[in-house]
């Protein structure tokens, strides 16, 4: 069997009009450049309107929830957004609230419920790839609101890959390592995909910083870190 690529695409699909051409070009196109095929998953919320994010000063009158097609996903699943939010009790995440955005208490609350929101996103597209998983060799799990700047080279990433590490990018490690794109085979990408069924009691003795999350997660499972060169810029849509 030839080896194929998964592409795994979780959280707002909110701007992705506007950097679908830098993922074709910088990603998609660099993988069939080395030989390779590769499909896409995605799990996305459906929006009400207007959608509103304090923190990134985002106000969209007229969210599309449609948008996530213009990736061309061959498999989907999709939630609603406020359905989620109902039967999640978010209030067991503050058990170690802290202060480490240096902002409101009220605004920290927020930023974690965000990234519950957005560790679920991962979940379930992790899970959708899981009934698919042997047809692959190796996954990306990333973010559908990033302009790639430059090319990636999914060839160096392969090269260093093994079952016991991941590749991300050596940029924007803030207070643990980056979080918003990974490379792995399949077998690490199905546990760095399901960390959400672990935050909650991490939270419970260690106040949440969503990079310092992950990087605690990965060192207790001994998977290390390979970097390569991953430059993009994340793409809020704003007042549309």
């Amino acid at each position: 069997m030839p080896e194929k690529v998964a592409v795994l695409f979780f959280g707002l699909t909110r701007s992705t009009d506007h950097v679908i051409d830098s993922i074709q070009e910088k990603l998609f196109n660099s993988i069939t450049s080395i030989g390779l095929e590769y499909d896409i998953f995605l799990h996305t919320y459906i929006m009400n309107n207007p959608y509103v994010n304090q923190w990134s000063k985002e106000y969209i009158y007229n969210y599309d929830n449609e948008q996530y097609k213009i990736l061309n996903p061959k498999h989907v699943v999709l939630d609603k957004q406020d359905d989620i939010i109902k039967q999640t009790n978010f209030e067991e995440y503050y058990t170690k609230l802290g202060n480490w955005t240096g902002m409101s208490p009220e605004l920290t609350r927020f930023l974690i419920r965000n990234y519950v929101l957005g560790l679920y996103s991962k979940k379930r597209v992790t899970e959708l790839f899981k009934l698919h998983a042997d047809e692959y060799t190796y996954v990306i799990i990333m973010r559908p609101d990033m302009k790639i700047v430059s090319k990636i080279n999914i060839q160096s990433a392969i090269d260093v890959l093994n079952d016991r590490n991941i590749v991300i990018p050596k940029i924007e490690w803030f207070h643990g390592c980056n979080d918003k794109i990974c490379i792995a085979k399949k077998d690490v990408a199905l546990y760095y995909g399901t960390l959400s069924d672990k935050l909650l009691e991490y939270s419970r003795h260690t106040s949440i910083i969503s990079e310092r999350f992950l990087q605690d997660m990965l060192k207790k499972e001994d998977i290390s870190i390979e970097t390569i060169d991953i430059n993009y810029i994340l793409v809020r849509a704003v007042n549309k």
